[in-house]
């Protein structure tokens, strides 16, 4: 909640207010939410970062599947998603602090962005490549 209200009040400051929409909650709980503020703003971007690092594969296939399908609802856009690539540090993650993640290959998150029906979209990675950022194309001419 407080990430969310920081970003909303940021957005504000910049005169942004009415262009950014934040849904709180879990994606299978909140569903039709999404759905709304997709429809009620018709966004040319809608990102999702930090989230399929604790989904299943076929969860975030399905995830990506809905939402780039809403931006084709609305006449397309850009979807973005990233997940953390498997690195040195995950099992500290995992052992010493307890935080299990889903860690995909380049190959793995390719083919779970393919899985969800998207056919434009790269994958970027930041100088150390941890982090996948998947850039998608949905619907646009």
């Amino acid at each position: 909640p407080k990430a969310l209200a920081y970003s909303r009040k940021i957005a504000r400051k910049f005169g942004l207010g009415d262009c950014i929409s934040t849904v709180e909650g879990t994606v299978s709980r909140r569903s039709n939410e999404l759905e709304r503020a997709v429809n009620c703003h018709t966004p040319d971007i809608v990102e999702v970062i930090g989230l399929l690092d604790y989904l299943s594969d076929s969860a975030a296939s399905a995830l990506i599947k809905r939402l780039s399908g809403l931006l084709h609802l609305n006449g397309g856009g850009f979807f973005f998603t990233a997940n953390v690539a498997p690195n040195p540090e995950q099992f500290f993650l995992k052992w010493v602090i307890g935080w299990p993640m889903i860690y995909r290959t380049d190959k793995r998150l390719w083919r779970v962005v393919a899985d969800a029906g998207v056919s434009r979209f790269q994958i970027k990675y930041e100088p150390h490549r941890i982090h996948g950022i998947v850039i998608a194309r949905v619907n646009l001419a």
